[in-house]
């Protein structure tokens, strides 16, 4: 139980690092947390929600954002009808 914690709170740290480095714009150290964290090799398989294919996974990518989008939306629409 005691590494979970560890590696929970050390991806969460990863992650607003990352997070940080994006959104300041900084992209030669966020580029530098990138790459300290997921290393460089670029050529390691990947697969999401059973795809391997760069193009299927950039689709599973899609209709996932996609479905975010429009949820948000109709929240949106909801709350903005309240008033």
């Amino acid at each position: 139980m005691a590494i979970k914690g560890s590696f929970v709170t050390y991806e969460h740290a990863n992650s607003d690092e990352l997070a940080y480095r994006f959104l300041n714009k900084n992209i030669s150290d966020f580029c530098k947390t990138w790459n300290k964290r997921v290393g460089r090799n670029l050529a390691s398989h990947t697969t999401t929600d059973g795809h391997s294919d760069d193009g299927e996974i950039a689709q599973v990518f899609a209709d996932k954002f996609w479905l975010v989008l429009v949820a948000l939306h109709r929240n949106m629409l909801m709350n903005f009808t309240r008033y």
